[in-house]
């Protein structure tokens, strides 16, 4: 990955508080989507399409965490 992708891809999508909130939203449907399937006895096809869901909010919210602390310390590790 170039440098200006990277720069991007951290500083301007991961960076963002926005990118946060979306990640938390998508761990919280995966969880309950997992329980909720469970639950109702969904087929194994739903239960790990919502743990992927929830496994793919989680990176975006460690990204995303990484991201801002990069910023606020005003390091730039990722040129």
């Amino acid at each position: 990955m170039s440098g200006w992708a990277r720069q991007f891809l951290i500083g301007g999508f991961l960076g963002n508080h926005r990118t946060l909130i979306m990640g938390f939203i998508g761990v919280a449907a995966g969880v309950m989507g997992t329980v909720f399937g469970i639950s109702d006895g969904a087929g194994v096809g739903e239960i790990l399409s919502f743990l992927g869901i929830g496994t793919l909010g989680l990176l975006v919210v460690i990204g995303s965490v990484y991201a801002l602390v990069i910023r606020s310390k005003g390091q730039s590790h990722y040129r």
